[in-house]
């Protein structure tokens, strides 16, 4: 059994085939999905992306991938989603769509953590680009904008000596 969600539809946009996968993921038996749209089982505001999605790949003849695009009932899950037109034996028309969604919440929760990191690392970095030419000049070295005589380096980020 495919793990990914994977259904097909029709050219009039109806569900044909579903996997336990997709049911499960939107709550659903195969009673309430097959042969029906997603107008039919889920909200508007839900079935309005994936059935434009659908009709892009069935008026431009090609594949539509979505890198990531969120579960439709649940935030917290992400998915990579590729739609792929099933041709008629002369590949002249779509007669229908193979719909494939591939779990990458994992990835996306350690992908946003990273850009947490560098987030957090690009503001340490301009810390410190901004501090040393400060210190300098002796911005708040005794309080009063005065370097002194004898007076050490000053230290910034992480204890680095801003003058080199």
């Amino acid at each position: 059994a495919l793990p990914d969600l994977a259904w097909v539809s029709g050219r009039d946009l109806r569900i044909v085939a579903a996997n336990q996968a997709y049911l499960q993921a939107y709550g659903r038996t195969r009673e309430e999905v097959i042969g029906r749209t997603e107008y039919d089982f889920l909200e508007p505001r839900q079935a309005r992306f994936p059935i434009e999605a659908a009709i892009k790949v069935f008026e431009e003849k090609q594949e539509l991938l979505h890198p990531a695009v969120p579960h439709l009932t649940d935030p917290r899950v992400w998915y990579r989603v590729i739609r792929r037109p099933i041709f008629d034996d002369d590949r002249q028309e779509v007669i229908g769509l193979l719909g494939i969604a591939q779990d990458i919440s994992a990835k996306v929760v350690q992908e946003n953590a990273l850009m947490e990191q560098l987030r957090a690392g690009a503001v340490a970095g301009v810390l410190h680009l901004v501090a040393g030419p400060l210190h300098q000049v002796g911005v708040g070295r005794h309080g009063d904008g005065r370097a002194g005589e004898g007076a050490p380096p000053p230290r910034c980020c992480a204890g680095r000596s801003a003058l080199r």
